[in-house]
């Protein structure tokens, strides 16, 4: 659930006056597949490494926060034996993914 809620947190924060979500999931091959889409300012692609580490936001945020968000999520996901995506274009918005391995 702490996965979930920052993620969907982090794209209310940074979407601009459009706050749109999508969420989605589906079974690829043994994992369960997670994306959160937002249409929000986007990360720059220099940037994108960055963000995903403790206490670091985006150079061009006005939002407020810890930084932990993002490195929080992805210590959950690792720690269950997943894996953690950002893909974004400035000005449109950004996709994070997370993948899960299905329980038995």
């Amino acid at each position: 659930a702490m996965v979930f809620d920052n993620l969907i947190d982090n794209a209310l924060r940074y979407s601009t006056t459009r706050r749109t979500l999508r969420i989605q999931a589906r079974q690829q091959g043994a994992q369960v597949v997670f994306d959160v889409q937002d249409q929000g300012v986007g990360i720059p692609p220099e940037e994108l490494s960055r963000v995903e580490r403790r206490f670091v936001r985006g150079r061009q945020t006005r939002a407020s926060g810890s930084g932990l968000g993002l490195a929080i999520v992805g210590r959950l996901v690792r720690d269950h034996g997943g894996t953690f995506t950002l893909e974004s274009v400035v000005g449109s918005g950004t996709t994070v993914r997370v993948s899960l391995p299905m329980m038995e």
